[in-house]
């Protein structure tokens, strides 16, 4: 063997250790990987959180609280009447996760939003706003209540955030859905995301139990 064939004979066996050291790296790193856990992780977000209380007024005029929601499991989130992008696709969200329960388990739900804006959310618009989304009474109840300060320290007590832009008025805001069990304890907090059914899984646990 001449020195241009040794040459080319040691090029190709690096190379070659090269390669595998790289192939073999690459398994290492796969390795490393962990894929996520799919589904909804029901133990690890479970919560046992007392709401805050409250006697509210729904889109019909009639008293809301949820102590005498007691026995059912209560979709909370929160909306307001002149919003044109979350909060359609918020109610919308809710409105097909109960759509895919059994007519048994879904007279066992209820779906309770409160206004976030208690000063322009009167009734009528409530009402106007249900009646586009075909939701009504025992099923969904849109709320507000005579002291809109009161109304808000609620919305900020339950977790969301709210900031009123000065020049439009838009309000941007928290979009979560805040599930109670039947005995009235916060269960699971879940964003109000349509690309994801932890909702869906979220009912499906708590009517269970």
């Amino acid at each position: 063997m001449d020195r241009k064939q040794k040459i080319l004979m040691a090029f190709l066996v690096a190379s070659t250790l090269l390669a595998g050291g790289a192939a073999l790296a690459a398994v290492s790193v796969l390795r490393d990987v962990r894929v996520p856990e799919s589904g909804f992780p029901a133990e690890k977000l479970r919560q046992h959180k007392t709401p805050p209380a409250f006697e509210l007024t729904d889109q019909h005029g009639e008293k809301v609280s949820l102590g005498a929601l007691k026995g059912k499991v209560v979709v909370l989130t929160a909306v307001y009447a002149t919003c044109h992008t979350a909060c359609p696709s918020i109610i919308t969200q809710a409105k097909s996760a109960v759509n895919k329960l059994s007519d048994e388990q879904r007279s066992d739900v209820t779906i309770v939003a409160i206004t976030l804006d208690p000063e322009g959310d009167t009734q009528d618009k409530r009402a106007m706003t249900a009646k586009a989304h075909n939701l009504a009474a025992p099923l969904f109840r849109y709320v507000n209540g005579p002291d809109p300060d009161a109304v808000l320290k609620l919305v900020e007590d339950l977790g969301w955030a709210r900031a009123v832009a000065g020049d439009t008025g838009v309000i941007g805001h928290s979009n979560l859905f805040l599930l109670v069990d039947r005995q009235g304890k916060i269960a699971y907090t879940v964003s109000a995301d349509a690309n994801n059914d932890w909702l869906d899984q979220a009912l499906q646990v708590l009517l269970a139990e």
